[in-house]
């Protein structure tokens, strides 16, 4: 009780001169439960990472499912932004409602590449030299975000086969979408064809680069 009454002046101290800000509640929603969501909670000094400056200070990690909140909590520094990261859901919307950040997932990576192919079907990119190019450079790669696994394992042993039970199938899926437009559309840019669908998913998996999250 006693050092519950020395960090409570503290705590107003720090949050008054603006070297402490707590981030937000945060809920993630989509049509059907999902897990293995990466809330990165950054506070940064300067603009933040999604201007492309400024620093970061300290930063919490989070896991979460789908319709669960989770709380970022108290962080150092103003500037408190929040990431989220998933292997299937893409390009959600953020909303606040009574005080809880939302992020709103409707579709999955395969849902974006359909969105993607009725745009270029539908002439988006035709005022570009190479319409083409353009809508294979803005597709969505298929896998895991980058430093993806990197967070994950702050919070959580990253286990490879439950990965690979959850998510093998969609993204193989995935890429099997993708590739016949890379190599039609962008094939230019690399020697030769890309290799084999189901060869690089296995490469995936049997890749030495998991161990070092054992």
């Amino acid at each position: 009780m006693n050092k519950l009454k020395l960090l409570i002046p503290l705590l107003i101290v720090l949050l008054n001169s603006g070297c402490a800000s707590f981030g937000p509640t945060v809920r993630i929603e989509t049509p059907e439960p999902a897990e293995d969501f990466v809330v990165v909670c950054g506070w940064y000094s300067g603009a933040g990472f999604f201007h492309g400056s400024g620093s970061e200070q300290s930063h919490k990690v989070l896991i979460a499912n789908s319709g669960e909140v989770v709380e970022c909590g108290l962080g150092f520094e103003a500037d408190n932004q929040v990431q989220v990261m998933h292997p299937v859901y893409w390009d959600g919307t953020k909303t606040v409602e009574e005080g809880i950040t939302v992020y709103r997932y409707t579709g999955t990576k395969l849902d974006y590449l359909d969105k993607q192919k009725e745009k270029f079907e539908a002439g988006f990119w035709d005022n570009h030299r190479n319409p083409g190019f353009e809508y294979a450079n803005d597709i969505v790669r298929c896998g895991f975000p980058h430093q993806y696994f990197e967070y994950y394992s702050e919070v959580k042993k990253v286990d490879k086969d439950h990965f690979k039970r959850l998510y093998h199938e969609s993204m193989l899926e995935c890429n099997k979408r993708i590739l016949p437009i890379l190599n039609k559309y962008s094939a230019h840019t690399y020697s030769g064809s890309r290799p084999n669908v189901e060869e690089s998913m296995n490469n995936l998996w049997e890749s030495e680069g998991w161990d070092k999250y054992k």
